[in-house]
């Protein structure tokens, strides 16, 4: 059993100490996933987060996160590292078809067409990298 106190968690140190613990390990753990009934997709129920990584953090973590067993990596625009998470999901030697990106906007954008517009440009940053 793998107990997780909040001093592993911040900062990537989680991603560092359960890569190690997964070298150790003689099979590869599989993330549960969900099954949605309309099509084939499965998703991760448990998704790596990038809140309060830089750039150059976000992208060593998401790599180190694929690297032990991640297929969902959380983003939000708000974290300003789409980047760092986009250049770590592309160095990480995945298919991008296997990997999950999820992300948030950024609620103080007003006006007509905001959404859509903050969707474009989180779309853009990630694919700077992807």
């Amino acid at each position: 059993m793998l107990i997780l106190t909040d001093a592993v968690l911040m900062n990537g140190g989680w991603v560092r100490h359960t890569h190690r613990l997964l070298e150790q390990a003689t099979e590869r753990p599989r993330m549960k996933i969900t099954q949605d009934s309309r099509n084939s997709l499965g998703m991760p129920l448990i998704g790596f987060g990038t809140y309060q990584l830089s750039n150059e953090e976000a992208e060593r973590s998401v790599r180190e996160a694929i690297a032990a067993g991640f297929r969902h990596i959380d983003s939000a625009e708000g974290y300003n590292n789409e980047q760092g998470t986009g250049i770590g999901i592309e160095t990480s030697g995945v298919p991008r078809q296997e990997i999950f990106v999820t992300t948030k906007l950024f609620p103080g954008f007003q006006g007509w067409g905001a959404p859509d517009k903050s969707r474009v440009a989180t779309i853009d940053n990630l694919k700077k990298q992807l």
